[in-house]
């Protein structure tokens, strides 16, 4: 019986890597997931790919929410 890899990505409860940050951070800006990829250092190649991944990523997803929620406070948006 072969052991099932855990996804590393989801190991530390909703940390993210330096490259994950960086994609939301320029996610926020772009609002474009490949291009905000690419911008993290992610290959022009894949970056459509781990987009789409991480944008359906919980934690990435709390983190943006999290972020937006940050920013429109700062504005004054509700």
């Amino acid at each position: 019986m072969r052991a099932v890899k855990k996804n590393k990505s989801h190991a530390k409860a909703g940390r993210l890597n330096p490259m994950r940050r960086k994609f939301v951070a320029h996610y926020l800006v772009t609002g474009n997931g490949a291009e905000a990829a690419r911008l993290a250092g992610y290959s022009k190649k894949t970056a459509g790919i781990a987009a789409a991944r991480m944008l359906s990523d919980r934690y990435i997803q709390e983190e943006i929410f999290r972020r937006q929620v940050r920013r429109n406070e700062k504005i004054g948006i509700d």
